[in-house]
């Protein structure tokens, strides 16, 4: 575990970014949602 963890820190790094940019995206999509969802539930109603 540790020597892998040394040998390859940098791919660990990158991960961890890709996971922050995703989860970052996921939270924006879902406060607009909360936030026009009873807009555009007027407008079809």
């Amino acid at each position: 575990m540790f020597r892998t963890l040394s040998i390859e820190p940098i791919r660990i790094e990158e991960r961890s970014k890709d996971e922050v940019r995703a989860n970052i995206l996921v939270f924006t999509v879902t406060c607009a949602l909360i936030r026009f969802f009873p807009i555009i539930l007027r407008k079809l109603s």
